[in-house]
């Protein structure tokens, strides 16, 4: 599957956009990102699941990434 995250970055008031493919676990517990060569960018452990958000714990605390927090755009 694939998602666009949308980052913005308000020192530089710039937006950025970033393609990924995902791939979750059989039990739906870990997500697994993917860049646009199909190389391993991110993982993480899917903690709080609902119609308005989600919270994902970074799996591989060694990689430089934080723990998300992600929330559904009204656009949709």
């Amino acid at each position: 599957m694939t998602c666009i995250k949308n980052i913005y970055n308000a020192l530089s008031n710039r937006d950025t956009t970033i393609f990924r493919t995902y791939v979750l676990s059989n039990d739906k517990t870990l997500v697994t990102l993917y860049d646009e060569r199909k190389l391993y960018t991110e993982q993480y452990l899917i903690k709080k699941l609902n119609t308005k958000e989600m919270k994902w714990e970074n799996a591989s605390p060694n990689d430089g990434n934080d723990n998300k927090r992600l929330v559904r755009s009204n656009d949709q």
